[in-house]
């Protein structure tokens, strides 16, 4: 059996903001960009409650991308599935890069 490489995310949260709905001026192609917060919560040794937010970058395309746009809004509840991808981009002569979520599949949870 070969090695086989997994790059698969799947995250549930809140959205933090409305997506943005964008066409690519090259070529045409339809993407949308939010934000989805994940809130882990805990007990330290002492019992109290903690709590920790990461917010996650996420981005869609095509057909996935027009249904995102038309069905969440902000702070609905999420559950997507997809790919992380790292993009690097340079500007005002530094180089930059990030990694956000490649979304191919999503379902709303809950709405606002």
């Amino acid at each position: 059996m070969e090695d086989m490489d997994l790059n698969r995310v799947e995250l549930t949260g809140m959205v933090l903001d409305n997506p943005k709905f964008n066409v690519n001026k090259e070529n045409g192609t339809k993407y949308c960009r939010f934000q989805v917060a994940t809130i882990k919560k805990w007990r330290d040794p002492k019992g109290q409650n903690k709590e920790s937010r990461d917010t996650h970058n996420c981005v869609a395309w095509g057909k996935t991308a027009k249904l995102l746009n038309e069905m969440i809004v902000r702070n609905m509840r999420v559950h997507l599935i997809g790919e992380l991808k790292m993009r690097t981009y340079e500007k005002e002569d530094f180089k930059r890069s990030f990694v956000e979520v490649n979304v191919t599949q999503f379902e709303v949870l809950a709405y606002a």
